[in-house]
């Protein structure tokens, strides 16, 4: 995360780079206000600007990259200019349209400098740490919005499953009811059979001496053993 610098003048961009370095911060170094507009995206650590940079910018133009940020992002912009660049009109007022901005005023000493640069720092740690936090409250969002679809799924496919095994349990009563019923009937008519079959076996005793008789108490018998099958 690079801080973005916009000096044009002299050598005030390479001495502000030689302070970051200082504290371990890289930076980027702008040649024209629409690189510095260009630059400041949620990539960026933070912004600093002369008073000669902010003369050069467009306060709309300014507005319109600013307000590209992620609703976490608030990029700390930290300008340096004369105390005369203070009244209204004067070129600081570009910033009046701007959000986090830290107002420094010439001459300026170091020790000021390095406490806005660590204080930007800290408040783009902390804009990093919400974002990433988001992303986590996200990705735990989703992860939890996939457990309730799969045990979702999980619970429809059980009820499928159910309703199968009760129709199932259904089928097999009605054919155990059914098993029953023929049984009771095959039994009672198996019984009827028996009294038949039993009678035939003493008619045939009865009717030796009348074989025209016994060929119809076969016929008897033949029918029950069908019947019986």
């Amino acid at each position: 995360m690079p801080a973005v610098i916009f000096a044009p003048l002299g050598r005030d961009a390479q001495v502000l780079s030689n302070i970051l370095a200082a504290v371990h911060i890289d930076s980027r170094l702008c040649d024209s206000a629409d690189e510095f507009c260009a630059a400041l995206d949620e990539t960026a650590l933070m912004a600093i600007a002369s008073e000669e940079g902010l003369t050069r910018c467009s306060a709309q133009q300014l507005s319109v990259q600013l307000d590209k940020q992620p609703f976490w992002s608030n990029i700390p912009i930290i300008a340096i200019a004369d105390a005369d660049a203070l009244i209204p009109g004067g070129p600081t007022s570009v910033l009046e349209r701007l959000g986090n901005v830290t107002l420094l005023t010439r001459p300026l000493r170091h020790e000021v400098l390095m406490l806005a640069i660590l204080s930007a720092q800290r408040t783009r740690t902390l804009q990093r740490q919400v974002r990433d936090q988001l992303r986590e409250l996200n990705d735990h969002a989703a992860e939890l919005e996939r457990r309730v679809d799969e045990r979702t799924t999980a619970l429809s496919r059980e009820v499928r499953e159910r309703r199968q095994i009760e129709m199932s349990l259904a089928e097999a009563r009605r054919l155990e009811s059914l098993g029953r019923l023929t049984g009771g009937v095959a039994h009672d008519f198996n019984n009827l059979l028996q009294v038949i079959a039993s009678a035939s076996t003493l008619m045939r005793f009865q009717l030796k001496e009348h074989p025209a008789l016994l060929k119809s108490v076969d016929s008897i018998t033949r029918a029950t053993a069908q019947g019986r099958s």
